[in-house]
């Protein structure tokens, strides 16, 4: 099939940039209204000269459906493919302790005194996969026997070390703009993937999922019993669940909506979805 071109203007909103800004350096107010009033303008010119748009979380686009009816929500999404063959996960072994983790850049979006209470369990360890600022911790209360530093891990790597852990967290501080608006994590489905109970702090906006995906704490106190309540109840068929919740998010499925989306407003100048090649993995299927 020859290459086919089209015309057409699809806007893609993927954070809440104009509202972003640093709690530690943040600039006075007369620089940033207008730097914030400069953005929401820019954004809505954008919105309303696209023929779609796409936004990764439901308050961008409630606001950008008033200026562009032909909005749509585009969650993040997972793909499957070092995630199949791994492991069943047996019940944990009361033996040892509750495996923690958090899988990202630990930076300033986290909420320290949540990560150093697990810490502080006697009965937990804090998982940390992942890059750390410098500048975060600056007490050093996320360094100790009971904290594990895994360093980045990707791929196959990414998904065994996943594979051995009982309980995955966001502390995300949910009074920072970019996270106040989250529906769905960057690494949310891959969560899911590893068949790991997922315990969040507690954003309004968070997609909604069938019981034993998702645990919400509103205090770091809470945040501590959710953990152990997600591993009290985990078993095979929130297991599976969770799997069946992962593999209809994944990126092929995302490539269909979006090429829906595109057939929608631009009809057959958008050709139909190729067949993969026989023995051409699918990572839904």
């Amino acid at each position: 099939m020859g290459l086919r071109i089209f015309s057409g203007k699809v806007y893609v909103c993927v954070d809440e940039f104009p509202s972003m800004w640093r709690q530690r350096s943040r600039p006075p107010l007369w620089r940033y209204l207008p730097q914030k009033f400069f953005g929401l303008w820019h954004e809505r010119c954008v919105a309303r000269a696209a023929d779609l748009c796409l936004a990764v979380h439901q308050p961008l686009v409630d606001r950008l459906l008033r200026f562009n009816k032909n909005t749509h929500l585009l969650m993040q999404a997972v793909e499957l493919d070092s995630y199949l063959g791994l492991p069943q996960r047996q019940e944990h072994n009361p033996d040892r302790k509750i495996r923690v983790a958090f899988m990202g850049y630990v930076t300033y979006n986290q909420l320290e005194d949540w990560l150093a209470a697990v810490a502080e369990q006697e009965d937990m360890e804090l998982w940390l996969i992942g890059p750390i600022d410098h500048k975060f911790d600056p007490n050093g209360r996320l360094i100790g026997p009971r904290v594990v530093r895994t360093g980045v891990k990707t791929g196959r790597y990414l998904a065994e070390t996943l594979s051995q852990i009982d309980v995955l967290i966001m502390a995300y501080n949910p009074e920072i703009p970019e996270v106040a608006v989250q529906t769905a994590s960057n690494k949310f489905f891959q969560y899911l993937a590893s068949g790991r109970p997922v315990v969040i702090s507690d954003m309004k906006y968070y997609v909604n999922l069938p019981e034993g995906c998702l645990y919400r704490a509103k205090t770091k106190e809470q945040f501590i019993l959710q953990i152990r309540k997600a591993v009290r109840e985990d078993g095979t068929s929130f297991q599976k669940t969770r799997w069946a919740v992962a593999c209809g998010n994944t990126w092929d499925r995302r490539g269909e909506q979006i090429h829906g989306h595109l057939r929608d407003l631009y009809g057959d100048t958008i050709p139909p979805l190729m067949e993969r090649p026989k023995g051409v993995h699918r990572s839904h299927d």
